[in-house]
């Protein structure tokens, strides 16, 4: 292809973006030179690199040119994940010598012999992990090894050691350390003394904006806070290694027999310093290498007789005074750099941010529980603005012999937990040690309409964003997985406004809801008739005929000859997400108001349990759900007023909003679960977050909802194109609305079809 061509090549590729002619001009240069596989070879990647970043996917075509000349084919797939790995870490700068070096900084890397890549093993490290915690992991990669305790962050390769498979194994080790630093309480230290190390503190010293947690404070008092923190790290790493030893005897059996590999990197001398005698002792622990030197021998007797993260923090004084020579400075031991460091104050960051997040959870859960069994006028008589006294008393009672969970009321009636509810109780309770009694009181206030003192909200009563923010994941089909804690979604709530909207709508549209109220009568019920039964509605004749012929034969005749109307309650919970992106801004956004108006009579006529919120936000960081009617909420007049209230925002970005209604209902105990999702087009946000992604993000999530057992159908008003919809919600799940007066009648007919 001449340039002209390559040109014409992009510009569809990146379409509709519209780049500078003479930045595309320099970069396709160097590519009209080249043959036309070659061409076509880096143009591929074009769709893959653009929505990350413009500037970077330029950069990789212009000298992108000069690797294909080093590169294979099957090279390409992988030095572009490089490359998008290394711009999400360190930007452009970053992504830079990944292209315009590729020999130096991707091939000798890749051919390097034994080298190990934490790209090539994360998703099996990850998994493994995972299997000996007992609950997920993840793996990162960072240039330290460490752990926030749900996050484990290893090196980005491995290439300490001679041959790949001892490369392998030392990723093994690595990840498991880590993992049991999380389980045996190595990152939850509390240091009963501060001043163990024998510094006095200074009480003039201005006290710092961010207090040091006690365990860094307990380091800090010694001259040399690394050592202290390194002995600490040795003691808890010996305590790791016996767990290892007694559980997982394969790995053990294999760290024997590789033993003599990974001595051979780690060399000692027999000077008596603290870093050869912390190095000698850390490799006899981690390798069963005999130490020699009297000083690491004292170090590992100390650290076989600590059991708890409290016994290593008393043994950190002594083995201090044993190993500090303040005459040689302290530079860590290469051993000691290969196990990591603990992170505690990340670790502490992101207890906290779970802490919070399941308090979150198990307030609205169990107040979703407890709402469900409270008449509505017992819930809206008298209730608001009530003191978290008021709520009634809750007592979470003990597992009982079959392992279930109950909670007991004041008025002595117990409710039996759903099995995931019982589990974050459980989780809640590991980590506190009991469940708080502030958190079934804000429960209880909830169910009950009122407001309580500690359901996330402020002294000044208003929502605490930091505890209601639900960080999720986003799936990126380019690369087939998901981006962790990609997301971050906040609940907010739409103030009720008092306007003639609702009731404009009901005079207009009095005939379809009189029509519609008298069909969902209907529905109220599951109707079926049975015959043979001792009394009913009707006889059945084919009873009558067969008694009568029993009569005349001489033998006793049945009584069972009439029809039995049988009915069997609904159990039907639905949510319905509404697009509030901006683009329903006029006419489309009064329809979809209207049709929520209408949807709303007919839900509460048949009397199913349902939801309505509002989705829209900007960027990632901000993806917005609007809180128009909750699921354990009556519809009153204030929700009809919400309704009213509704407005368009900003951006579609339909993925989180589709997770976070689906993880809502989990929460729901429901025969039937709908997730009705009413929009006017494509997802589409501010970012990168359109086009193929964000129908593939959303299209995904919409099939993590159906795999949780919901019912997941769209509804569209979009009058461009509606050829992505089959792909994005599954044929038969979705219906185009092309005339907008239709919509409220086409609405409330497909709900009726759905759960009838």
């Amino acid at each position: 292809m001449n340039h002209q061509q390559c040109r014409e090549v992009f510009y569809r590729l990146v379409s509709p973006s519209l780049p500078n002619e003479w930045e595309v001009d320099d970069a396709l240069l160097p590519l009209s030179q080249l043959h036309q596989q070659q061409q076509e070879m880096l143009l591929a990647q074009v769709p893959v690199i653009w929505p990350i970043s413009h500037s970077l996917c330029l950069y990789f075509i212009e000298y992108g040119v000069g690797a294909l000349t080093l590169l294979k084919p099957h090279h390409l797939a992988p030095w572009v994940r490089a490359i998008l790995g290394a711009y999400e870490i360190g930007g452009l700068h970053g992504a830079r010598p990944l292209i315009s070096d590729v020999r130096r900084t991707f091939l000798e890397p890749l051919e390097a012999d034994g080298e190990v890549s934490l790209a090539d093993i994360s998703s099996h490290l990850s998994l493994f992990v995972s299997g000996v915690a007992g609950h997920s992991m993840q793996v990162a990669g960072d240039l330290l090894a460490h752990t926030d305790t749900t996050t484990i962050f290893l090196p980005e390769r491995m290439n300490q050691f001679s041959t790949r498979p001892v490369n392998r194994l030392a990723y093994t080790l690595l990840v498991v350390l880590h993992q049991r630093f999380c389980a045996q309480g190595t990152l939850d230290a509390q240091p009963d003394s501060i001043a163990a190390g024998g510094a006095e503190s200074d009480s003039s010293r201005s006290k710092e904006i961010v207090e040091p947690l006690p365990v860094i404070r307990f380091f800090n008092s010694f001259s040399h806070p690394v050592l202290a923190a390194d002995l600490y790290l040795l003691f808890e790493t010996a305590r790791a290694m016996r767990w290892i030893h007694h559980e997982l005897v394969g790995l053990s059996r294999q760290l024997a027999e590789r033993s003599h590999e990974f001595m051979a990197h780690f060399s000692h001398t027999t000077m008596h310093t603290p870093a050869t005698l912390l190095g000698e002792a850390a490799t006899a622990i981690l390798f069963g290498h005999q130490p020699v030197t009297q000083g690491a021998i004292h170090l590992c007797r100390m650290a076989a007789t600590n059991h708890s993260a409290a016994d290593s923090i008393t043994a950190v004084a002594d083995g201090y005074r044993l190993v500090a020579d303040l005459s040689a400075p302290y530079e860590r031991p290469f051993v000691l750099a290969f196990v990591g460091e603990l992170a505690f104050a990340k670790a502490a960051g992101e207890r906290e941010r779970q802490r919070l997040q399941r308090r979150h959870r198990f307030i609205s859960e169990l107040a979703g529980l407890l709402a469900r069994q409270i008449e509505p006028e017992e819930k809206m008589e008298g209730v608001r603005g009530r003191d978290a006294s008021a709520a009634p008393p809750l007592v979470l009672l003990p597992a009982d012999k079959e392992g279930k969970r109950r909670v007991l009321s004041s008025d002595n009636e117990s409710r039996l937990l759903p099995e995931e509810l019982a589990r974050l109780a459980a989780a809640i309770e590991a980590d506190l040690g009991s469940m708080p009694e502030s958190y079934l009181s804000a429960a209880a206030g909830l169910a009950g309409g009122g407001i309580s003192g500690d359901n996330g909200q402020g002294e000044d009563g208003a929502t605490s964003e930091r505890d209601n923010v639900l960080v999720l994941d986003e799936w990126d089909y380019r690369r087939s997985g998901y981006r962790l804690n990609w997301c971050q979604v906040r609940e907010k709530p739409v103030e009720s406004i008092r306007s003639n909207f609702v009731a404009a709508v009901l005079a207009r549209r009095q005939a379809m809801i009189l029509n519609l109220r008298r069909q969902f009568e209907q529905l109220r019920t599951d109707q079926r008739f049975s015959g043979r039964q001792s009394d009913g509605v009707d006889l059945d004749l084919d009873a009558v005929v067969e008694a009568r012929c029993d009569f005349r034969a001489g033998i006793s005749p049945s009584e069972n000859l009439f029809v039995r109307l049988l009915r069997n309650d609904r159990d039907i919970a639905t949510i319905v997400l509404v697009d509030m992106s901006s683009s329903t801004e006029g006419w489309i956004g009064t329809v979809l108001k209207e049709a929520l108006v209408v949807l709303g009579e007919a839900f509460d006529t048949v009397g199913d349990q349902f939801g309505i919120y509002g989705f829209s936000g900007m960027r990632r960081s901000r993806c917005e759900i609007f809180t128009i009617k909750r699921l354990t909420e009556s519809y009153s007049e204030e929700v009809r007023e919400r309704l009213g209230a509704i407005s368009a925002r900003e951006y579609t970005r339909l993925g989180p909003a589709v997770r976070w209604a689906a993880r809502l209902m989990k929460t729901v105990e429901a025969r039937t679960r709908l997730l009705l999702i009413l929009t006017d087009g494509k997802p589409e946000d501010y970012d990168d977050y359109k086009g193929e992604y964000a129908i593939e993000d959303s299209r995904k999530a919409l099939q993590e909802a159906r795999g949780d057992g919901l019912h997941t159908f769209g509804i569209t008003v979009d009058q461009q194109s509606h050829d992505y919809l089959p792909h994005l919600f599954g044929e038969g799940n979705y219906i185009f609305v092309d005339d907008l007066a239709k919509l409220p009648h086409r609405l409330v007919e497909m709900y009726r079809l759905l759960t009838s």
